[in-house]
């Protein structure tokens, strides 16, 4: 049975959320204060588990005896008062006795602005790790994932979603600042643009980089289904309804965002 639950105390910690963090904002979940800064949401049902936040945040495995039991909780960083070519960075490991995820389980980091239920807000998916999953505990380090506004207050979301599976996932040294010189010189370098835009069919993705892989959410946070020719820098966007999409775009160098106007003729 499906049921919308909300974590006890969560509308009342929205309180601390009046203040807004500046850049460089840094969390490595060791002292009291900031153990408290990070909230979270619960929708679905579990016996088990919710976020924990010790020296780490992490979250443990459902345990439920029904398939309708589906655990998704959301963790939520302060407001954070972000600028042009913000970047997040972390680490976490991705768990699971078996190595590998089943079709309901996600592990999933957004960019949210305004209502803080995924529901009502305006939320963006930045990056997605469900398929990182490994049968051992091995930490991995991300850096220069762009942040898909260049002048806003928003959250840093941790998304955590899994049906009666195994799967465990942990983060810590969260940190969302301006580049240094050293990345400032590459984000000059990366030139990364849409054509045309708006646009209703075949959309070329200008860069002077090589693209690992390319996805597009709309305003919603919902991923889209899009069929993408990387060797051409071309994606087809004809399937889509008429709307503002975001494009997530991977390259060596990290992550852009660039928003996109879907229009029919």
């Amino acid at each position: 049975m499906k049921t919308l639950l909300f974590i006890s105390g969560f509308f009342l910690a929205l309180s601390g959320f009046a203040q807004s963090k500046t850049l460089p904002y840094k969390n490595g979940f060791t002292t009291a204060g900031e153990k408290t800064e990070f909230t979270s949401l619960r929708e679905g049902i579990t016996t088990s588990y919710n976020w924990n936040i010790s020296i780490i945040a992490s979250h443990d495995y459902p345990v439920g005896s029904s398939s309708d039991d589906t655990t998704r909780d959301w963790l939520f960083s302060p407001p954070i008062k972000v600028s042009a070519d913000a970047i997040l960075s972390f680490k976490y490991y991705v768990y699971g006795i078996t190595g590998n995820a089943t079709p309901n389980d996600e592990f999933s980091v957004w960019y949210g602005r305004g209502d803080k239920n995924p529901r009502n807000g305006t939320f963006v998916k930045i990056l997605d790790l469900t398929s990182k999953i490994k049968s051992t505990y091995q930490w991995v380090d991300t850096a220069n994932i762009e942040l898909p506004y260049a002048s806003d207050t928003g959250y840093i979301v941790f998304k955590y979603q899994a049906t009666n599976n195994w799967f465990v996932i942990g983060v810590d040294s969260i940190v969302v600042k301006k580049p240094g010189l050293s990345v400032d010189k590459r984000t000059v370098e990366t030139q990364i643009d849409l054509f045309p835009n708006p646009g209703n069919n075949l959309v070329s993705i200008n860069s002077n980089e090589n693209i690992l892989d390319v996805s597009v959410t709309d305003l919603s946070g919902r991923l889209s289904a899009i069929n993408t020719n990387l060797e051409n820098k071309v994606v087809d966007v004809s399937s889509l309804p008429a709307g503002v999409y975001t494009f997530a775009i991977r390259t060596q160098s990290g992550v852009k965002y660039k928003r996109f106007f879907k229009v029919n003729i």
